[in-house]
């Protein structure tokens, strides 16, 4: 029983992590406004631990069901100069408003080497490390309870 839990742990352990970063925990949660007119929506948080130190990393978009979402970093480090440190814990957080899907349409597209081998995730995250850009597959999201803005 012990050996299976370990086995089961180094798993999950692999699957959820890159070279470059750990992912500790992926969130998702309903929002509605105060006002009617003000919108409803999702926000995503993401939080990471940077496994290395780095000084050109930074986070882009969030992809959810093909359509880029603009990410926002809040991290215990120098986040402006994209430099990180060991063990940097990082927040990223991305919102959508259910009204973009009837404004904008899709202007970006994911490249398809990326579509096709994260195309079981639920989200891809796309990041870039000295000037090259990456993709992590974001495989799951945990739901929270949703939240009402006043």
């Amino acid at each position: 029983m012990r050996y299976l839990f370990v086995v089961l742990f180094f798993c999950l352990f692999c699957c959820l992590h890159s070279r470059y970063f750990t992912l500790v925990e992926a969130t998702e949660r309903e929002w509605v406004a105060g006002r009617q007119s003000a919108g409803k929506g999702k926000e995503y948080r993401i939080k990471l631990i940077v496994r290395k130190d780095y000084d050109k990393l930074s986070f882009h978009k969030l992809w959810m069901n093909n359509r880029p979402l603009d990410l926002r970093t809040g991290v215990n480090s120098n986040a402006e100069n994209r430099e990180f440190q060991k063990g940097d814990t990082l927040i990223l957080s991305a919102r959508s408003v259910d009204s973009d899907n009837k404004t904008r349409g899709i202007e970006k597209q994911l490249p398809l080497n990326v579509t096709e081998k994260y195309k079981e995730a639920e989200a891809v995250l796309h990041y870039r490390l000295k000037d090259k850009d990456r993709y992590y597959p974001v495989d799951e999201f945990n739901e929270l309870d949703a939240r009402y803005l006043k």
